[in-house]
């Protein structure tokens, strides 16, 4: 039960595109026939999480492991390699969870283009290319990862079971004790998988000061330009988001940031004089997505 739990956490965070093929739909499903599509076709899914304040709330602790007396229901994803190995009682949380059931779902498909993206921090009254050149402009959105092919890695038999076994691209395939930024992929060498469970696991947990509201509209529309291949609009007013970005001084205490940044280290940065990308910050692509090379 608490595995199906998993999988439909992420039900309600993605969007489908089509890939060229006949499409369905009524006010709440999506289907896709699939029969026989045509080559470079594949469905695309773009993913989002809404960054909210819960996200660091407790689910479930490290108990003993799968089969033992003192199970959790996290043993089985740290077993697999969806999350950092701990110490027996210690904790994760709910952004650790859906990042692992994340990491294991994807595992269980391929033949889809991937996407992500997230929502930025929304604290002033400024938006689009002008707002990119204002330190401490937040708001909109952004696209974290173009669409990236996702190739199966697991096959199932006619009976149920993995054919040569389940496989698993989870980012905790170390030995001994794992923090979020000690990731080891093991044998795995899926490009895509890699690439987003990064970018997810590189984000802090949100808590009551560092969240970000879900702003809908600007964010669907970040999607729409990225889609029709147009400049980033709201992609770089994100100078708060996440507590700011790398070289910015947020809180004014002197120091500048250094928790993740939400757009790549060679980002444009307005806020740090002399950064030779600022002249071409309109015209920057954040993923250098080739097939939408005039996103950024």
């Amino acid at each position: 039960m608490f595995r199906k739990t998993l999988i439909t956490l992420l039900g309600a965070a993605t969007i489908i595109v089509s890939g060229g093929f006949p499409v369905h739909a009524d006010d709440t499903d999506l289907y896709l026939r699939n029969d026989d599509p045509p080559p470079d076709s594949e469905p695309m899914v773009m993913f989002s999480i809404d960054y909210r304040p819960n996200l660091g709330s407790v689910v479930c602790r490290r108990g003993t492991g799968t089969g033992t007396d003192g199970e959790t229901e996290c043993d089985f994803l740290v077993e697999q390699g969806y999350l950092p190995e701990k110490n027996v009682g210690d904790s994760y949380d709910f952004f650790d969870l859906i990042r692992a059931a994340f990491g294991y779902v994807l595992d269980e498909v391929g033949g889809v283009r991937l996407g992500l993206m997230f929502n930025h921090d929304h604290r002033n009254n400024c938006e689009g290319p002008d707002g990119a050149g204002k330190p401490g402009c937040s708001n909109g959105g952004y696209i974290a990862m173009g669409f990236e092919l996702i190739e199966a890695i697991n096959q199932i038999a006619s009976d149920g079971s993995y054919i040569d076994g389940r496989k698993s691209c989870g980012p905790f395939q170390g030995t001994g004790l794992e923090t979020n930024d000690d990731r080891s992929y093991g044998s795995c060498t899926s490009a895509g998988r890699i690439k987003a469970l990064n970018i997810l696991w590189d984000i802090p947990v949100s808590n009551g000061v560092r969240t970000h509201s879900y702003q809908g509209k600007e964010l669907f529309f970040e999607f729409f330009r990225y889609l029709r291949g147009f400049d980033v609009y709201n992609g770089h007013t994100g100078f708060t988001s996440y507590d700011g970005n790398d070289g910015y001084d947020s809180n004014g205490d002197g120091v500048l940031d250094l928790l993740p940044d939400p757009l790549p280290p060679d980002a444009p940065n307005s806020s740090v004089p002399g950064d030779s990308a600022n002249a071409n910050a309109n015209n920057w692509n954040l993923d250098a997505d080739p097939l939408h090379v005039d996103y950024g």
